[in-house]
């Protein structure tokens, strides 16, 4: 059925790309722009202060790291080498290379290669494509549910020589 639907939609399961939402970035983009105005506004009336232009300059600063990372990040699959690109640079996988991968209960989806997380699709990115292709390659599909509660507490199992204590 999934292949059904990669068919009607013209795409091409061995070949792909996935990047975030081009409307985001223009978000991120246009408030760093209208931060960046703001502080130009201030230094030409003469109001700026030392904390307007600490404050100003944090929030230029964080839109303008998010607009590189969004227009940046991207994920691009051709057969079985996998492009990873981000604010650091690119990275190069093969789906040998990546041992599982775990869908958290927020949304996100998180690949790992042995014990560490290599990448992450966020809640906001549709990474059914890709969960398609680690199905296809037999990679591992865990889910994980964190405790609802605080008083969550996971105990040891009781061995036998415990047993033999009590």
């Amino acid at each position: 059925m999934k292949n059904e639907y990669f068919y009607e939609k013209n795409i091409d399961e061995n070949n792909y790309s996935i990047q975030e939402e081009g409307w985001l970035g223009i978000l991120f983009l246009v408030g760093t722009i209208f931060f960046s105005g703001l502080l130009l506004y201030g230094f030409i009336d003469g109001q700026a202060d030392f904390s307007v232009i600490v404050a100003y300059g944090i929030l230029i600063a964080f839109s303008g790291i998010c607009t590189l990372h969004l227009f940046l990040w991207r994920v691009k699959v051709n057969h079985d080498v996998i492009e990873y690109r981000s604010f650091f640079g690119k990275k190069y996988y093969k789906f040998s290379d990546i041992t599982r991968s775990v869908h958290k209960e927020n949304g996100t989806l998180e690949i790992y290669a042995g014990d560490k997380i290599i990448f992450k699709f966020d809640e906001n990115i549709s990474a059914s494509l890709f969960a398609n292709s680690l199905s296809k390659h037999k990679i591992s599909q865990e889910t994980w549910l964190s405790c609802r509660d605080k008083k969550c507490i996971i105990r040891p199992k009781e061995s036998e020589s415990m047993k033999l204590f009590l």
